[in-house]
């Protein structure tokens, strides 16, 4: 088996490949450091069964048109021995990172600068030769403080020549230099840590902490050209450090406090906090890589929750594994934020962001199901057994996918450069040293294709619909070039067909609210479902986009449910009128003891059972499936509910289509909520913040 950790590129092209594997199969150079592999068995061996070799080291040298293996050696001991890179210099000189357990891994011993190994870490910093023929240096080093808490989770080398690590480290003992923005603190848990070591003085440059009173994960790093540092991860910290004007949406999760990733910018003497944000959802999200553009820009992507804060126009809004954002990098304002679509197994890794403000993610997946374009390198995946690696390509924007392949390969395929915009050098970990230069398109897709169908209040619950749920479908050249909305038929009601233009459930024609070009807002007809109310069905129905300027209609395949309630929303705030009819916002919040009213659309069923396209007017129709409302405070005591008594409407709201309900609610007195949410029947709707004094 091949572990391919990591590769670099130098200035002149050459690839550095380096990582683990368990059998001879390296193709070593004369001359190289290490030509032989210890066969050595590691774990656990059980009688009747083979045992297991010992994972070791390699670094090999490959020339950038893949015609050549520079240099190839083994990096190891008698024991597991993982080996990642760090950079390479301007004169070839290659930095590793190794994790060991071999009591006789390869060692100079010569460095005295970088904190000392202590309660059995076994990490060493490596640098080897031009040539791949010596190790320049080989030390081990740890952190002082609780053992086994401290991790190198990202590592650099930048530009004259001085290695940085960050990672998570006990944060009470970390040794900080004068003037950093965060020092050792005595009485904190698990902080973040960014230090820059200089080989060639043997001293710490800059050390730093970053994180609050809890928890503080951090998984990974970059650099600009200025030398500024920008790092990412999650912390369970209520008083994680934020700054004025970044990008801030916390976790919903509950108990609270809930997991949040943060994106930060620390100056390049790790001194001063440019810039801090927060987002979060209520599962545990986890980011992955971050990156920065040439415009300063910061990219980062990951996975985890399936109500984070997805910006509108986004690529993809309805929830899948892997999500990708993109920040303002000199203040942390949210440009974009979006899902990747690769369902519940998408995994993305390394960025690569291009001159022009697109970028491109590599990632794997699991099951398959990455969303692909038309003209993708590989379009399908030809081995279900694979864990298959995949390729995309976001405009600047967020708003498009401009491509989407399977790679060749699978596992853990990584994106190492641009050679150019539109070109991106990739490394394939299966087939071993293969190097791909692959030319991506210069022109998006253009469809037709639905890529989600979504609940329009909270652009969640894909895969799902409800009798009278408003819905939006999104995906690409699928309405009129020029946005359209509704028309009303001779009855009064909203029409089903706008200009030619229908969307089909099970047959049954949805009156349409709105249509552009890659987008329709639709509402579900209340036929669909013709079994009782109170039973939670599942019923798999074709979902058909009629659009006369198409050769053929589009179809999907989605479930219908009795509820799928969805609270309409802004930005995680809910759109919430007061007991005096103004918008419920930070400046005007509600009083305790007041009625709100709530809007909402997909609570099932209701009675009388209303005409398709109608607006509500006289007779008013209510949930036939029961309504009930939970309050947060935001504290670590969970969501209440509400009594029923204090609801005091749920039904139709009055003038509007049928299919939008409106849900007034009394707000208990003797503490103040800060969100809410709806359920109808077995239905959950996203939660909402809201503003009470």
């Amino acid at each position: 088996m091949t572990y391919a950790n990591g590769i670099v590129q130098d200035g002149q092209g050459n690839v550095y490949v380096v990582g683990s594997v368990t059998s001879d199969i390296v193709p070593v150079t004369p001359g190289a450091f290490q030509t032989t592999f210890n066969k050595a068995t590691c774990g656990y061996v059980q009688v009747g069964f083979p045992a297991n070799a010992c994972p070791h080291g390699f670094a090999a040298k490959i020339s950038g048109d893949g015609s050549k293996v520079v240099y190839a050696t083994y990096l190891e001991g008698s024991q597991a021995d993982f080996t990642s890179p760090v950079g390479v210099d301007s004169s070839g000189r290659l930095f590793i990172l190794a994790s060991s357990s071999s009591p006789d891994f390869p060692s100079t011993g010569s460095m005295t600068g970088l904190p000392p190994a202590a309660f059995g870490e076994n990490l060493f910093i490596l640098e080897l030769s031009p040539d791949g023929s010596s190790l320049l240096f080989s030390d081990e080093f740890g952190f002082p403080g609780v053992p086994g808490v401290s991790t190198v989770s990202a590592t650099l080398l930048t530009s004259d020549g001085k290695l940085v690590f960050g990672g998570t480290t006990d944060g009470t003992a970390f040794p900080t230099t004068p003037g950093a923005y965060r020092q050792a603190r005595p009485n904190v848990s698990l902080d973040g840590y960014v230090f820059e070591w200089d080989p060639g003085t043997n001293t710490i440059v800059h050390s730093t902490l970053i994180g609050g009173s809890n928890q503080d994960l951090l998984t990974s790093l970059t650099l600009d050209a200025a030398g500024n540092f920008y790092v990412a991860g999650y912390t369970v910290s209520t008083d994680f450090p934020l700054t004025p004007g970044a990008f801030y949406s916390p976790s919903t999760e509950f108990p609270t406090p809930g997991v949040n990733d943060f994106v930060a910018k620390l100056d390049a003497g790790l001194s001063t906090l440019d810039f801090s944000l927060l987002f979060g959802g209520s599962y545990h999200p986890i980011p992955n890589a971050v990156a920065v553009d040439s415009a300063g820009n910061v990219y980062v992507d990951g996975w985890g929750s399936a109500d984070l804060p997805v910006s509108p126009g986004a690529f993809e809004t309805s929830p899948s594994l892997g999500f990708l954002a993109k920040f303002n990098g000199k203040n942390g304002e949210r440009i974009y934020f979006t899902y990747l679509g690769d369902g519940d197994a998408g995994f993305p890794g390394h960025l690569a962001p291009a001159s022009d403000g697109t970028i491109w993610v590599v990632g794997t997946n699991q099951y398959g199901g990455v969303v692909t374009t038309p003209d993708a390198l590989e379009p399908t995946l030809s081995n279900p057994d694979t864990e298959p690696a995949y390729l995309k390509h976001i405009s600047a924007d967020g708003s498009q996918q401009l491509y989407g392949t399977y790679l060749l390969y699978d596992g853990q395929s990584q994106l190492l450069a641009l050679t150019a915009p539109g070109e991106a050098l990739l490394f394939g970990s299966t087939n071993f040293f293969e190097i791909h230069d692959f030319n991506g398109p210069s022109q998006p897709p253009t469809g037709p294709l639905i890529t989600s169908i979504v609940n329009a209040a909270s652009l969640g619950q894909p895969d799902y619909i409800s009798p009278g749920e408003i819905v939006s479908i999104f995906g690409l050249s699928i309405g009129p070039t020029e946005p359209v909305s509704y028309q009303l038929n001779s009855g009064g009601d909203v029409s089903s067909n706008l200009n030619g233009l229908q969307v089909l459930i099970n047959g049954a024609a949805a009156p349409i609210l709105y249509a552009s070009e890659n987008q329709i807002n639709a509402v579900v007809p209340f036929s669909v479902m013709n079994t009782p109310a109170t039973t939670v069905v599942n019923i798999a129905a074709s979902f058909e986009v009629q659009n006369p300027a198409l050769s053929a209609g589009l179809s999907a395949s989605i479930s219908i449910v009795s509820s799928v309630p969805g609270v309409f929303e802004s930005g995680g705030t809910g759109l919430i009128l007061n007991q005096d009819a103004t918008q419920n916002s930070a400046a005007n919040p509600a009083k305790q003891g007041s009625i709100i009213s709530l809007f909402v659309t997909g609570v099932g069923p209701m009675t009388p059972a209303p005409v398709d396209g109608s607006f509500a007017r006289a007779t008013t129709s209510v949930p036939t499936l029961p309504i009930q409302v939970f309050l947060g405070s935001g504290s670590e005591t969970p969501y209440v509910r509400v009594n029923q008594n204090s609801i005091t409407y749920a039904g139709d709201a009055p003038g509007e289509i049928e299919g939008l309900q409106q849900i007034n609610v009394q707000i208990p007195t003797g503490r103040v909520y800060s969100s809410l949410y709806v359920t109808a029947g077995s239905g959950v709707s996203n939660a909402v913040g809201f503003f009470e004094q």
